[in-house]
């Protein structure tokens, strides 16, 4: 039986996982609901990132689509809220009204204790999405083993470009054309049975950038073994620059630790709307290339520009969302690898192209 399920707070950070149905199969999306203060109430659900209609109208009023939904997913968000100010209410608040609660937002142990016993006290279930295995290195490993699985990395030149879409995208396309398709997702949660988080190992100071790297290999090699995908496509965290020495992106770590973890088969790096000079995109393909091992397949440029407004804070630094259908920035055809966002079939027949060239001279 489908389970009606309200979700909170929208915006486009859960837009992905709605377009191309990255949650549980019997779940069926009834409301969003949108902090009035966001400016999204009365809009389509997939206006927040100027993409196609989706048909559901987000709304305000958390109490009245309370009444219409059988469990709540408190999501995290681009824009935050506080926790206890306006999320924790509204989890009591459905727990009263007999809701079933999941989530993806980071809980502390005590904070996630208190809503497990809060639900099970008022029998209804709690369901915590957020990444909690694999938060220890792996020590087991096995220098002589080759991962023979075919790996497609999404990068992202600077953090919040879009990659999870990517990833969401190729694993839909993947899937559909008939291959075993596992997704790691660049995000710390998961809702799909083949689709993995990636390991909170990753982010522990107590673990040393040698664990990490071996330890992302075994971990990739243990989905192969387990689950003997076609594909295994790994969506990496954070940014592979830095913006400024605030913006820091985490200065690439994490993709440098994947990308000595594993060995890319095609690579798909996310960026902004820019007027890249030939020079400038060159010396982006030499960072991938010769930091990250990885040869940009296709670069996809989303409807994103940055602005700017002063210097000294993380703050001051964002990305603007523009209309892709009233303002157009041509592509230079210096750079013959970049796709515009509406053209991502192209991008997967791309990848599937170099994939399957890759097998073929592999035979030889």
């Amino acid at each position: 039986m489908n389970e009606k399920i309200l979700i909170y707070p929208y915006d486009r950070h859960f837009l992905p996982i709605i377009k191309y149905q990255a949650h549980p199969t019997n779940w069926q999306i009834c409301k969003l609901v949108s902090p009035l203060g966001w400016g999204l109430n009365g809009k389509d659900a997939g206006s927040v990132d100027f993409d196609e209609p989706l048909g559901i109208i987000i709304e305000s009023d958390f109490t009245k689509c309370l009444t219409e939904c059988s469990a709540v997913f408190f999501t995290q968000s681009e824009m935050q809220l506080d926790f206890e100010k306006f999320i924790k209410p509204k989890i009591l608040k459905a727990v009263k009204s007999n809701k079933n609660i999941y989530t993806n937002i980071t809980l502390s142990d005590e904070q996630y204790n208190e809503f497990s016993n809060i639900c099970r006290e008022s029998n209804v279930q709690f369901k915590y999405y957020c990444n909690s295995f694999e938060k220890k290195c792996i020590n087991d490993y096995d220098p002589d083993y080759r991962i023979e699985t075919p790996i497609v990395t999404i990068m992202g030149m600077l953090e919040g470009i879009n990659k999870f879409e990517v990833q969401l995208l190729l694993h839909k396309f993947f899937t559909e054309q008939g291959y075993n398709s596992v997704l790691v997702s660049s995000r710390n949660y998961s809702m799909q049975n083949s689709c993995f988080p990636i390991p909170a190992f990753m982010f522990d100071n107590t673990c040393s950038e040698i664990e990490k790297i071996l330890s992302f290999k075994k971990f990739i090699i243990d989905i192969e073994k387990k689950y003997r995908p076609d594909v295994i496509i790994i969506g990496i965290p954070g940014g592979i620059i830095p913006f400024d020495d605030v913006d820091h992106n985490g200065f690439g770590v994490t993709a440098f630790e994947i990308t000595r973890a594993i060995k890319p088969d095609a690579t798909v790096l996310c960026t902004y709307t820019e007027n890249f000079s030939s020079t400038h995109w060159e010396h982006i393909k030499n960072i991938c290339r010769f930091r990250f091992s990885s040869e940009i397949t296709v670069a996809v440029r989303y409807n994103m520009l940055l602005v700017f407004s002063g210097l000294g804070s993380s703050d001051e630094s964002k990305f603007l969302l523009f209309d892709p259908k009233e303002k157009d920035f041509p592509i230079t055809s210096a750079i013959p690898e970049m796709i515009n966002r509406s053209e991502s079939q192209q991008m997967c027949e791309i990848i599937l192209n170099t994939l399957a060239e890759n097998a073929t001279s592999e035979s030889f």
